[in-house]
């Protein structure tokens, strides 16, 4: 008799929260410049090679967001650490739709984005959230207050535009840089 022993799995280095802004104020073109982007990124050789070096690999979920009811996870945690799993990631996206359009609710959003963390497979070593949008947030918890809860926390924050016209100061972004 022979006994297996299931070797555990290594947990990821990196959670990622790609949080897409799908409030009124995004158009359907910029809509698919997100989704497209995205997708386009997880095929992209120099971010294959990036994340073939990270031990574990990294874990991905796509958010999109507006109104605090409104908000819905598109795509569910993925592992990535070949190109075959960034291949169907990003064949998981292109065959989402649009889920709303609603207010601009960014606290909102970023609380829903930490709370997708819970629900890991494993925990991972390092949390972010890219979140992407193009308006002033009009609507639910206050974006400062989600941004320094969820830093103190040890999650990072970066904010993605989807055009470069905004030259606001980036005021979401917090936590651990460098990534």
């Amino acid at each position: 008799m022979f006994l297996t022993l299931a070797t555990p799995a290594r947990a990821a280095a990196l959670a990622l929260v790609l949080a897409v802004d799908v409030s009124e104020s995004v158009s359907s073109e910029r809509y698919l410049l997100q989704h497209e982007g995205i997708a386009r990124a997880f095929e992209s050789p120099l971010l294959l090679d990036a994340i073939a070096t990270v031990p574990g690999g990294i874990e991905a979920l796509v958010l999109e967001w507006s109104d605090p009811d409104k908000i819905a996870i598109t795509v569910g945690w993925t592992r990535i650490g070949s190109r075959a799993t960034a291949a169907a990631f990003a064949a998981s996206l292109r065959a989402t739709k649009r889920s709303s359009n609603g207010l601009t609710a960014i606290g909102s959003a970023l609380l829903a984005a930490a709370a997708a963390f819970d629900h890991l497979p494993e925990p991972a070593g390092h949390r972010v959230i890219d979140v992407s949008g193009d308006g002033m947030a009009n609507f639910g918890v206050p974006p400062s207050t989600a941004r320094d809860t969820l830093v103190g926390k040890g999650i990072t924050i970066r904010r993605v535009l989807p055009e470069q016209r905004d030259r606001r100061p980036r005021r979401l972004c917090g936590g651990r840089q460098g990534l």
